[in-house]
């Protein structure tokens, strides 16, 4: 990719304005509440299963994350588990979002299977790279068979830079900003069993 790709330098000015900061932890988990990404507590070290996706889908969901913000001097995308952030935020918008998120994903699995013989979560780093080249903003113009990724990828880049630029390693770690926590926090119900409220 070139320099008129992303890039973390480029991504700072989209994210000094996020309204959500995401703080990664070792003690806690995301998860959803009243339809809003929450930090929960939970061990993290457990595993993550996607929400939305499949497992394979999530691998390749966290390979395109990591190949747009890859771990350098300070973490990357994965790092800052991004693509956990993403596939639940994905899951909770509306039924049209969802389906053009997945449709897109998939498009450009298909994409990497047809013209790499590997689906993404297993393609080499340089056949991503030049995949992801191909559907980007660098082109003026794309054929009309590639839309579909060309649209796919610029949302892709717009979650990434929000996911990446207000978690604690790329806000703190990297940018050196201080740590801003104004993501709910979620401990699981505080009302004994059978006594809710409404």
């Amino acid at each position: 990719m070139n320099e008129n790709e992303l890039t973390r330098r480029k991504a700072v000015g989209l994210a000094a304005g996020a309204a959500l900061a995401l703080v990664a932890g070792e003690r806690w988990v995301f998860a959803a509440r009243d339809g809003k990404v929450v930090k929960a507590a939970g061990d993290a070290a457990a595993g993550w299963r996607p929400v939305l996706l499949t497992k394979r889908e999530g691998q390749a969901l966290a390979r395109l994350v990591e190949t747009l913000i890859p771990r350098t001097g300070t973490p990357g995308a994965r790092d800052a588990r991004v693509h956990e952030y993403i596939d639940l935020a994905v899951s909770l918008e509306p039924a049209a979002e969802k389906k053009e998120f997945v449709d897109g994903l998939r498009w450009l699995d298909r994409r990497c299977k047809s013209g790499y013989r590997a689906d993404l979560a297993a393609a080499s780093d340089a056949d991503l790279a030049e995949l992801l080249t191909s559907i980007s903003d660098q082109h003026t113009e794309h054929p009309k068979t590639l839309e579909r990724g060309v649209r796919f990828f610029a949302d892709l880049k717009r979650r990434t830079i929000f996911g990446y630029y207000t978690s604690l390693q790329g806000r703190v770690e990297e940018l050196g900003l201080p740590e801003t926590v104004s993501m709910q926090t979620w401990q699981g119900c505080r009302h004994p069993a059978g006594k809710h409220t409404t």
